[in-house]
């Protein structure tokens, strides 16, 4: 009996995983909480009771889809502010600086970047919002992606609401599920 050629082995475990792939599709919809660890950095507390009250509430709508922690760190100078932020950052996550100058993304760009971290096995995501000043250089340097929302300047305290509908709204897409535009 002749014993199969390397050729024809790999045509098998082409074919078996094709199978698996097909009876068992993974894409980032079908990740769950326990997947996805996102970590936002924010320098300065709220001092608004309605905007910790509407942050809390898209914290809570978005714990449906992920583990979500939001580390408010001390207002101090640009320069503690920054050594703070990049001290905090974690080694294996995937880092984003929020930044005016950063690449501008759609919800439907925001969501995809998310998918296909989530795709790519990067379960940990660190987001940044840096103080009223801003950060130093060495922010922009320790991330993976400095993104912008807008040219225009907001409170950081406004920008941390924003950013947190910005990731409902991308876990929604993700989810196929409907949201309200």
């Amino acid at each position: 009996m002749r014993r199969p050629q390397r050729y024809e082995v790999s045509k098998i475990k082409l074919a078996r995983w094709l199978l698996f792939v097909c009876c068992f599709p993974f894409n980032a919809a079908n990740c769950g909480v326990d997947d996805v660890n996102i970590r936002i950095l924010s320098v300065g507390k709220l001092k608004e009771k309605y905007m910790q009250q509407a942050c809390l509430d898209y914290v809570n709508r978005i714990k449906n889809y992920v583990r979500i922690e939001i580390l408010e760190l001390k207002e101090t100078n640009k320069q503690s502010e920054t050594k703070d932020i990049v001290s905090k950052l974690r080694k294996n996550a995937y880092k984003i600086a929020l930044d005016v100058s950063g690449n501008k993304m759609d919800s439907i760009a925001l969501s995809k970047k998310i998918s296909d971290l989530m795709l790519d096995g990067r379960a940990d995501i660190d987001i940044v919002i840096g103080g009223s000043d801003g950060y130093l250089d060495a922010v922009g340097e320790a991330v993976d992606l400095r993104l912008s929302f807008s040219d225009f300047t907001f409170p950081h305290q406004l920008m941390r609401l924003i950013l947190l509908e910005q990731l409902y709204r991308s876990f929604k897409i993700i989810k196929n599920e409907v949201y309200h535009k």
